[in-house]
């Protein structure tokens, strides 16, 4: 039973109720020090929100500052925002 639940979690389906898209993100933010730095986040963007204004969010929370702009790839797959693993560090 162990190895039929393994090999089905290989296969690649959209989560139920999927209404996102994943997207790869680099954004720019100033350190406590008033340095430019930057984070490459990966991120499930809702269809109401654009790219950057999502990554812009992950990457406020995951640096613990805000995010001054942020430039993303093109859409992957399709994702559920709010779920595990929708905004993280890459």
């Amino acid at each position: 039973m162990l190895a039929l639940a393994a090999a089905a979690g290989g296969c690649r389906r959209p989560a139920e109720g999927a209404s996102g898209r994943a997207y790869t993100c680099l954004c720019s933010y100033l350190t406590d020090y008033d340095d430019t730095a930057r984070i490459e986040v990966d991120v499930c963007v809702p269809s109401s929100k654009t790219p950057p204004e999502a990554a812009a969010t992950c990457a406020s929370d995951l640096s613990r500052n805000y995010a001054e702009s942020c430039s993303c790839g093109s859409p992957r797959d399709a994702c559920t925002p709010g779920a595990p693993g929708a905004c993280r560090n890459r």
